[in-house]
């Protein structure tokens, strides 16, 4: 897709002039992740219903108990709450947030300052097969920013929560996986990180 230059010129500067840039869950995404889970639950039924039939039955009934489990039994549950509970990532000149809408209010489920980052990425994960990987985005942190996620046990980590479906934002290996369904242009969103870092990520360090 590449990048939109001139919406990532407007969120900087809405973040410069405001002190603050939301970027909520696209509705879109999550919708389109749901009947994703659903379409497969009913092929694995599918699978199941004709198992008999097939001359590996054994191999269709693993297949389709398979399918069903990962999208039916933990992708729809996963989604749907996801969709009542969406996320946003808050970017301010103090770092990012990721908060969890709780009813009327949000609760802050993984936040950095920018001085215990170390970059912002982006990852291609690829199906495989010579299909076009998704991107995902997210943050590594500086070993400072490490050692005081360890030792701080105020500080919010979606990595001490069970890992929802689609719900990117873990720490692994001093990575922080932001959600692959927030709204907008990957490449735009990682821009606009990358900029602001380079804008705030200099500030309070010695």
């Amino acid at each position: 897709m590449g990048t939109d230059t001139g919406r990532v010129r407007q969120q900087s500067e809405q973040l410069r002039t405001t002190g603050m840039l939301v970027i909520p869950e696209s509705p879109l995404r999550l919708w389109g992740t749901l009947l994703g889970c659903v379409a497969f639950t009913v092929v694995g039924v599918v699978v199941l219903l004709i198992a008999n039939q097939s001359s590996s039955p054994l191999l269709y009934m693993l297949a389709g108990i398979a399918c069903i489990g990962f999208f039916g039994v933990v992708g729809i549950p996963g989604t749907v709450r996801k969709i009542l509970r969406r996320s946003r990532l808050v970017v301010t000149p103090e770092g990012v947030r990721l908060e969890r809408r709780t009813g009327q209010s949000y609760v802050v489920n993984e936040s950095a300052r920018w001085t215990d980052i170390a970059e912002f990425f982006g990852e291609e994960i690829s199906p495989g097969g010579g299909a076009r990987g998704q991107l995902v985005i997210g943050y590594t942190l500086t070993p400072l920013g490490q050692q005081m996620r360890s030792h701080d046990p105020a500080t919010p980590q979606l990595s001490q929560q069970v890992n929802e479906m689609a719900d990117r934002g873990t720490v692994r290996e001093g990575r922080v996986y932001l959600p692959a369904t927030l709204d907008g242009g990957k490449e735009d969103l990682l821009a606009v990180l990358q900029q602001a870092h380079q804008t705030y990520g200099h500030r309070g360090r010695p």
